[in-house]
């Protein structure tokens, strides 16, 4: 739900006295959330690019952590995940206001999990759908885009990982129990696609927008 990275400063990921600042803060946040959920909370990957901005920081000294909101079940507003952000923010100005000694929680940081891009927003499967003349049955994700349309974000969805989902995750399944696929083009839903499409003749997506 929400990611935490003290930006390497250099190739080699090395922690010197300003990334270990960082480092030391994340790991006392961590340690906060952990008494709310502690699969919330993880790190994102420290490979390091000088063009990015927290590695700049760090790189020049300036100790830096970076915070990114992700999802919470069924939260697209981000609103659990803006009310988890903002402990951790509290979190953090508590332990650098009171702890003025140098301390190393290097090895809790290490500890805290990597994260994986293995959630997709909805999961179709047992869709029916015919291949080559042969009647099938397939699964598919939909991945969510934000899109302003009219002024307002939209959640635009399209089919990712078609037929491929072992070892995947998503926050809502449709199990379609054998009904058949009608796309907009044709009859199977395509990587990449705008998801416009119907399930046994029940409207599911429309340009991309979820109808039911």
């Amino acid at each position: 739900v929400v990611s935490f990275l003290a930006p390497s400063y250099n190739q080699n990921r090395d922690v010197n006295a300003t990334r270990l600042k960082a480092i030391n803060v994340i790991s006392a946040v961590c340690k906060t959330l952990s008494a709310i959920k502690p699969e919330y909370y993880a790190l994102f990957d420290d490979s390091f690019n000088l063009n990015c901005v927290g590695d700049t920081f760090q790189f020049s000294g300036s100790p830096t952590i970076l915070i990114e909101a992700g999802h919470f079940e069924a939260d697209y507003n981000r609103d659990y995940t803006r009310k988890l952000i903002f402990i951790s923010y509290l979190s953090a100005l508590q332990f650098i206001s009171e702890n003025d000694i140098v301390i190393n929680d290097i090895d809790y940081y290490l500890s805290i999990p990597q994260n994986k891009v293995n959630f997709y927003d909805l999961f179709y499967i047992n869709v029916s759908v015919i291949e080559q003349g042969i009647k099938k049955l397939i699964n598919f994700a939909i991945q969510y885009n934000e899109v302003l349309i009219d002024n307002e974000i939209q959640f635009v969805g399209k089919f990712v990982s078609i037929n491929n989902v072992t070892g995947f995750y998503a926050h809502n399944v449709v199990d379609c129990k054998g009904e058949s696929f009608y796309g907009l083009h044709n009859n199977y839903p395509e990587n990449g696609e705008i998801a416009d499409f119907s399930i046994h003749n029940v409207k599911h997506f429309n340009a991309g927008l979820r109808v039911n």
